[in-house]
């Protein structure tokens, strides 16, 4: 009975290895893709408020 739980907790673990990568990149990812969004928003805001010379 160890045994089995022993086998299948070392195939979970040989499956966080194999995913651990993916999801860090798939993380970075998301984080950079939000930080250039949230950027260009920014950006077109500010542009906006110099067009029409105030808060929009």
């Amino acid at each position: 009975m160890d045994q089995i739980r022993l086998s299948r907790n070392d195939d979970f673990d040989k499956l966080d290895l194999a995913a651990a990568p993916i999801l860090n990149f798939t993380r970075r990812h998301i984080r950079q893709i939000r930080r250039y969004i949230e950027l260009n928003f920014t950006r077109a805001k500010f542009k906006l408020q110099v067009k029409f010379g105030g808060r929009v």
